[in-house]
């Protein structure tokens, strides 16, 4: 491996095992394309998720799931970044922190590192099972076998580990931007988390009459 590529993978790989340190020479480095890529490619992980979870392959074949993934996906995974981002921001700087919103903003996008690498994943699958990879399990696995069985499990696993991990990285890196402790930026993320929560249950209670 040449000198040059070993520098491109550098933040991709060190990332899992060097959070903090690796958002420390992304943060200080230009900004890169990769924070609106990284959020795109996420969402269309959390759009293939979402259909398997629906069982949308009951309905449309697996094309149809990944023509709509994508576009639905990627919106999905713009208006997660400005919202999270946004939202930790607010919280960081009325404890305060001095870190920028473009920081902020570079640490989601990287944290999503791991929900990017669980794309292969599932685009493997669709690849291998088509729709039976988003129909409901119980009937899924009735009709595909021990093998097909076994790999939704690990995609399953894979998931949950990815998601998982995608946690840690955020936390590590808003630790890093706000220039605190990881169980700081850990009550950071959460309140904003809340937050939106909170504001996403009053949208749609203020929407409810309007629906109706």
């Amino acid at each position: 491996m040449t000198a040059s590529l070993t520098m491109a993978l550098r933040p991709w790989l060190e990332i899992w095992i060097r959070p903090r340190a690796t958002i420390r020479a992304l943060l200080d480095a230009p900004p890169r394309v990769w924070v609106w890529v990284l959020p795109i490619l996420s969402g269309i992980t959390q759009s293939l998720v979402q259909a398997q979870s629906n069982g949308v392959g009951a309905r449309a074949s697996a094309t149809v799931i990944l023509a709509l993934a994508v576009p639905i996906g990627a919106a999905w995974g713009i208006i997660q970044l400005f919202v999270l981002a946004a939202s930790v921001y607010l919280v960081a700087r009325w404890g305060g922190s001095t870190a920028t919103f473009a920081q902020i903003r570079t640490v989601i996008a990287w944290a999503a590192v791991p929900q990017v690498a669980l794309l292969v994943c599932w685009l493997t699958g669709t690849a291998l099972w088509g729709r039976l990879l988003f129909l409901n399990p119980e009937i899924a696995t009735s009709m595909g076998g021990p093998l097909f069985a076994l790999g939704v499990l690990v995609i399953s696993l894979a998931t949950v580990t990815g998601v998982i991990w995608s946690f840690v990285i955020m936390v590590k890196g808003v630790a890093e931007a706000r220039g605190g402790s990881a169980w700081q930026a850990f009550g950071n993320i959460i309140v904003a988390a809340l937050m939106v929560g909170v504001a996403a249950m009053l949208l749609v209670a203020v929407s409810i009459p309007f629906i109706r």
